[in-house]
């Protein structure tokens, strides 16, 4: 609101030094257009004379006299060089209310020289507040000091002229000139939180108010809109909280699985009657079975501080041929002539088995025993510190699950399946596994 009043009274000092420079202002209209003035809500600018005489107006054809008007009084009674505000007052040309800005003109001697007039439209100094929105019994008003209103909107009218004296506004004036309050409003009974600030420089006041009822109104709508944000959280809590239940409870039943597989394979690995050894992919031997510390006559410390390499006969060039054939297909079976601990010999039949757990760490499963014995074994898959190790897409039919180690029988040997891995070294009869099942 000051700032408006300031850009006003710039056009009106802007008058009055060109009338004090040039003398009389022949267009004033030319003059507001070079000043660029919104002519929106600005109506008469008029410069009047020492007797109330339009020395120059905006308005064409204006020769009223100004002399009685109340602005007009106050400046020639009072030298003091301020913008007055006007009250509201019916336009002796337009017929239409306005307010009346003005200033003092002065000659060199500082006697009264007449005065500079402006003409707003009420209206002007509600526009601020159209576009707050404060609710629909909202008020606010530009008061002057003396008691009566220059402008007023309530309950979406706007009104002017209105002398509130009595209200609570000029109780709380005289203890601030900034201040709050709630009172009940004379002019339509509505209980109202005020807020008022005296303009300074100005004698006018402004202020703005709220209906309580639209206040208590917003404050439900919040409420209701809080209360509907934490129920939405809520349902979302219980939600997230269900399916951490639903995933704890499928994580249990997965360990559970887990230590199944791994306590029936430790069962199916450590009572097997076959020798397995389970190496790394440099060949060091990482676990080895009772029947293979028999075979070795090596205990499972010894046997696990050596390498698959250690335990075949160097001479033996089948080897090579056996390793190739692993690095082909990943497993292989042959004949190989084996060292044990004391190192005597023994002719053994051996299927390898090359599998990643999932680190993917290559691991392979060594299994066989004596030739004379005709007992092999070979393990699809083996868990230890329980990692799920996950066996080759090339695997042969015979494995019956993850976990499960197939056995060859002691006799009987039936046509081996067309994928089933040749011997690296000459032609055997052909090994047909058949599945053990899940001990009880």
């Amino acid at each position: 609101m000051s700032r408006s009043l300031q850009v006003f009274d710039l056009i009106l000092l802007g008058m009055r030094d060109d009338y004090a420079m040039h003398g009389e202002v022949r267009d004033l209209n030319a003059r507001l257009a070079a000043m660029h003035v919104d002519r929106t809500y600005v109506g008469i600018v008029s410069l009047l004379g020492p007797r109330g005489e339009v020395i120059a107006t905006t308005a064409g054809g204006m020769t009223n006299n100004f002399a009685d008007r109340e602005y007009f009084k106050a400046h020639a009674a009072d030298p003091t060089d301020r913008l007055l505000v006007g009250k509201p007052i019916e336009g002796r040309f337009t017929g239409r209310w306005l307010i009346s800005l003005t200033r003092r003109l002065s000659k060199p001697d500082g006697s009264f020289a007449g005065v500079a007039f402006m003409a707003v439209d009420p209206a002007y100094f509600a526009t601020d507040y159209l576009k707050t929105d404060m609710g629909p019994r909202a008020a606010m008003a530009l008061i002057g000091l003396d008691g009566i209103t220059r402008v007023r909107r309530n309950n979406g009218k706007v009104s002017f002229g209105e002398d509130i004296r009595s209200s609570q506004l000029f109780k709380e004036i005289p203890r601030a000139t900034t201040g709050h309050y709630v009172a009940v409003a004379a002019s339509d009974g509505q209980r109202r939180a005020a807020s008022y600030k005296v303009l300074p420089g100005h004698p006018l006041v402004v202020l703005v108010a709220s209906s309580m009822t639209d206040i208590y109104a917003a404050m439900r709508a919040r409420e209701r809109l809080t209360y509907g944000a934490a129920a939405l959280s809520s349902l979302l809590v219980l939600v997230l909280a269900a399916l951490l239940i639903v995933t704890l409870a499928g994580n249990r039943r997965f360990i559970a699985a887990l230590k199944g597989s791994e306590q029936r394979y430790r069962l199916l690995f450590e009572n097997s009657a076959d020798a397995m050894l389970r190496t790394g992919a440099d060949g060091t031997v990482r676990a080895a079975n009772p029947a293979a510390c028999a075979l070795f006559a090596m205990g499972s410390e010894r046997l696990e501080h050596t390498t698959l390499s250690a335990l075949i006969d160097p001479s033996d060039v089948r080897w090579q041929a056996l390793q190739r054939a692993r690095a082909d297909d990943g497993r292989a079976a042959g004949h190989l002539t084996m060292v044990r601990g004391d190192g005597s010999r023994f002719e053994a039949d051996v299927r390898l088995n090359v599998y990643s757990d999932e680190d993917g760490d290559a691991d392979q499963v060594a299994g066989g025993g004596k030739a004379g014995n005709a007992r092999w074994s070979r393990a699809s898959s083996c868990v230890t510190s329980r990692k799920a190790l996950q066996p080759r897409p090339t695997d042969s039919a015979c494995m019956t699950n993850s976990s499960a180690i197939a056995r060859c029988s002691k006799s009987g040997w039936p046509a081996a399946p067309a994928n089933w891995p040749r011997h690296a070294s000459r032609p055997r009869r052909p090994i047909w596994p058949r599945a053990v099942s899940w001990p009880t």
